[in-house]
């Protein structure tokens, strides 16, 4: 039997734990993030460490800061390359939210970037019972 998965675009919605499990002191990626929406509802609202937003565009980056940079030091806003940005740190993450959707990385989207970032995800070692979540 398949479940329906909704999920509305609202200030006060997002990512909920049947999703993404508890964040309780987990420290959350949030790649390809934009304009880093997602990242500062789960900063805010699921009680993690830490998230930490990740993408490659200099506009986004600096709307993100713009619009979010207050709630640090528990969102940190990062401009990288997610490739990059994984092979130096995807062992520090709990959990990684990656939104498998078109352009998530950007002028940088390729095939061939997509397939490394799910390699990096999936081989880097996380806790149990927490890891990559792909968001559609």
């Amino acid at each position: 039997m398949s479940v329906a998965f909704y999920w509305t675009w609202g200030q006060d919605a997002g990512l909920g734990p049947e999703t993404l499990g508890d964040l309780t002191d987990k420290c959350v990626g949030d790649l390809g993030a934009g304009v880093a929406r997602h990242a500062a509802y789960l900063a805010t609202r699921r009680h993690p460490a830490q998230v930490v937003a990740v993408d490659a565009s200099p506009a986004q980056h600096a709307m993100a800061t713009d619009l979010y940079g207050h709630f640090a030091p528990r969102l940190r806003i990062v401009h990288s390359d997610v490739v990059n940005h994984l092979h130096a740190t995807a062992a520090t993450y709990d959990v990684l939210r990656f939104p498998a959707r078109p352009n998530s990385l950007g002028r940088h989207q390729t095939p061939s970037a997509v397939r490394k970032v799910v390699a990096i995800m999936s081989m880097a070692a996380f806790p149990a019972g927490t890891g990559p979540v792909w968001v559609k």
